[in-house]
């Protein structure tokens, strides 16, 4: 990583650091549709991919918002977010609402960036969940997506039956999907603690389907970035150890995303080649 005569922090074009499976480790950042509009510019001026999450009720812009950044090379990964919208809400309707609208985005970004989506069951905690509706749903999108040749991640959550990762990785075996690791969610979940698995016994449950890890220290009110990487060096030493090659930095300041970037960079870069 080098600092430009913009004083920009641009990634070098040589990965710095490698998985178990002698994979450079791809790091990306969150760009969500309510953020700085700037945003996703920022991203891919300083070398960073992105993973993308559009406003659920602005789905048909979502080819026209990605494209600039695809023709300038970026990967870009998809992100469903549709809070209000539960895949396994009891109400029929609005689990119903909710499926087709995860098929919507599914047939927009076929063919558009990397063909992965993270999607989410428990996001709004107040709406009750049917576990069974949950693998159902899950399971047909999978399906869909699989004929669209895309791959379906669930993320784990802070909060409700996916802060849970025994239930993650139940759903997502069931299902067929892989499994998006959320650290900070991890780190903070309800399920840790009230003496769930730590966050080292949550990696080697999620190894085999793990497609993306979501990277920074801890969720409150907001996402927060690391001062230092006590706390998150270890797990990325356990973290390369997997065949996970997609790292999402997922803050909303890019200052913060900035620092993140240089702590974790710093940190794979001693790792060395593995």
């Amino acid at each position: 990583m080098v600092n430009n005569k913009q004083g920009k922090i641009t990634m070098s074009l040589s990965p710095v650091f490698f998985n178990c499976h002698d994979r450079p480790i791809r790091i990306a950042g969150s760009a969500k549709y309510y953020e700085e509009i700037s945003k996703p510019d920022f991203l891919a001026d300083n070398g960073l991919s992105i993973e993308y999450t559009p406003s659920m009720h602005e789905l048909h812009g979502l080819q026209s918002s990605l494209r600039p950044y695809l023709e300038r090379g970026v990967a870009i990964r998809h992100h469903a977010f549709f809070p209000g919208l539960e895949l396994a809400d009891e109400d029929d309707e609005k689990s119903t609402q909710s499926v087709a609208l995860h098929n919507q985005m599914l047939d927009l970004i076929a063919g558009y960036g990397e063909q992965i989506i993270t999607v989410h069951i428990g996001v709004d905690t107040t709406v009750k969940l049917n576990p069974a509706k949950a693998v159902d749903n899950l399971s047909s999108l999978a399906e869909r997506a699989r004929k669209l040749g895309i791959t379906l991640s669930l993320e784990n959550l802070r909060r409700g039956l996916t802060s849970d990762p025994h239930i993650v990785l139940d759903w997502a075996t069931q299902a067929g999907t892989s499994i998006t690791l959320d650290l900070g969610h991890a780190l903070c979940s309800e399920f840790s603690m009230n003496g769930g698995p730590d966050i080292y016994e949550v990696i080697r449950l999620f190894e085999s389907r793990l497609a993306e890890v979501h990277f920074y220290e801890r969720e409150t009110d907001r996402h927060y970035p690391p001062e230092d990487m006590v706390l998150l060096g270890p797990i990325v030493d356990a973290l390369v150890q997997t065949p996970c090659d997609w790292w999402t930095i997922e803050l909303e300041s890019t200052t913060e995303i900035q620092q993140t970037c240089g702590l974790l960079v710093d940190h794979g870069t001693g790792i060395g080649k593995m």
